[in-house]
């Protein structure tokens, strides 16, 4: 893989095409809109000295009538749990949770992993549970794979990785009870942070006595294990500071034959940044943007650069967020066997995350056609192999005799990024942990 002195020539004319057609747009159908101000109120009511509200660009002066500004970074309780309460565009006057998806994100879902996963996974939109769903349907497998006839009460052991407090391991468990009538499944919620393992004891206990039988928390994975039917790891991997020993235990507790380790995570590089090629095709993209959509819903201000923060934060984060996020793959790769496998994402990740996302309107069809573009452009770029995906979902296994699918040669070789490609240190500070 080059490291994308250019893209690749046919990227390039993707882009070129794409460049041409928005300055078409924009000065023939004012494209990107007017300057006009666009907030719902005529004036406006923050205690700082400059309004941070992202639609009133020019405003020195807030007048908003509510007792907390939903622009202003300090207007909870001037404490750290603020910033996890941002504006919606959907909503002006009033909050999301951040972790609560802006529409842009489900849309670029529907139109980049959704088929994928439809493809590779059988997933259909609209089936019980979702994603859980899907999850749950791969975990039963474990059991189902070794015998056409289950008796009744067969228990299913389940090991969840960074479960957090349990409730997504609740929701697969009722799930599983319901598809597969004879299986009895029992998750093992693993959390080394204090509050989520504490969560999880909460969530256990809340359950009904027959149901809370089917759980146990813990911090480590010291302790003696059973051997594991499945394993199961939701965006958690990338907190792991020793993945390699993670793997390890895994493989010799998880069934050798029927086994399934079932995972969605980052794939990229560590602390999330982008790679030099990654962050060359976002920039690309960044410079069609107007000011207007250049609003970080974290920050609460206007930025200029695309973003391409170290979520580590040197380090120092907390939670280890993206610690080796960028070692996850290759040491799958060599330690274990795919059996289903869709990566995806690679510069839309910054796109329509918590910073920008609520940006792009998903009912106007610009916003939409400028995501849509950007997610083929993204595309186009990973199966030329000029840029890696930045995520994936999976099912492994130790067994090397199953088959693999996956989506359009996309394998998991494929989309390792190669060692010795080149990596710059151009990497913009982070003022807070978020």
């Amino acid at each position: 893989m080059r490291c994308m002195g250019a893209l690749s020539k046919r990227c390039c004319l993707l882009f070129a095409a794409f460049g041409m057609s928005v300055w078409f747009m924009a000065s023939n159908q004012n494209f990107f809109g007017t300057s006009e101000s666009l907030c719902p109120t005529s004036n406006c009511v923050c205690p700082q000295s400059e309004c941070v509200c992202p639609l009133c660009p020019e405003a020195k002066e807030c007048v908003c009538p509510k007792s907390e500004c939903p622009w202003c970074a300090e207007a909870k309780d001037n404490t750290s749990q603020t910033k996890l309460w941002v504006p919606t565009k959907e909503d002006p006057g009033g909050y999301r949770h951040m972790h609560d998806h802006a529409p842009a994100f489900s849309f670029v879902n529907s139109q980049d992993l959704l088929p994928k996963l439809k493809a590779v996974f059988g997933f259909v939109e609209g089936d019980q549970g979702g994603l859980d769903g899907m999850y749950a349907k791969e975990l039963a497998m474990s059991v189902y794979s070794q015998a056409e006839d289950l008796k009744d009460n067969t228990v299913m052991t389940v090991l969840s990785v960074g479960s957090g407090d349990c409730s997504r391991e609740v929701a697969m468990s009722r799930l599983i009870r319901s598809e597969h009538p004879r299986i009895r499944p029992h998750f093992t919620c693993c959390d080394p942070i204090d509050i989520a393992f504490e969560g999880a004891n909460k969530t256990i206990l809340a359950l009904p006595p027959d149901e809370r039988n089917g759980f146990a928390a813990v911090r480590s994975l010291a302790a003696p294990m059973r051997p594991w039917n499945a394993v199961h790891a939701h965006y958690s991997l990338h907190h792991f500071t020793d993945l390699k020993e993670l793997f390890t235990h895994i493989s010799l507790h998880l069934n050798s034959t029927h086994g399934k380790f079932v995972i969605a995570d980052m794939i990229t590089r560590n602390g999330h940044q982008r790679w030099p090629e990654q962050r060359l095709l976002g920039e690309m993209l960044w410079k069609l943007l107007p000011d207007s959509q250049r609003y970080d819903f974290i920050l609460n201000k206007y930025i200029e650069l695309f973003p391409n923060y170290d979520y580590t934060c040197n380090g120092t984060h907390p939670f280890n967020e993206g610690i080796h996020s960028q070692d996850i793959l290759p040491l799958l790769v060599k330690m274990f066997s795919f059996q289903k496998f869709v990566a995806y994402g690679g510069v839309m990740f910054e796109y329509v995350g918590r910073r920008l996302a609520a940006n792009f309107d998903t009912d106007n069809e610009k916003d939409k056609a400028f995501l849509e573009v950007a997610v083929a452009l993204q595309n186009q770029a990973i199966a030329a192999g000029e840029i890696k995906p930045d995520q994936m979902i999976a099912t492994l296994s130790l067994n090397a005799q199953l088959p693999m699918r996956v989506w359009k040669g996309l394998t998991p070789e494929f989309c390792v990024r190669r060692s010795e490609d080149p990596v710059d240190g151009d990497v913009q500070p982070m003022s807070s942990c978020v």
